[in-house]
């Protein structure tokens, strides 16, 4: 591997890494709203 390959993986790493937490951030947001909206249904149906 060529010295500006490693350059470019050097500088291609990090920026993959923060897309992965700028998107997953939001998906494991909207995971937990889901996963309340879930048992909130749940005790309404098992209330009444």
């Amino acid at each position: 591997m060529s010295g500006n390959a490693k350059f470019k993986w050097f500088l291609l790493a990090p920026i993959l890494v923060v897309l992965l937490v700028v998107v997953a951030s939001p998906v494991i947001s909207w995971a937990g709203k889901l996963e309340d909206a879930q048992e909130m249904v749940l005790v309404i149906i098992f209330y009444f």
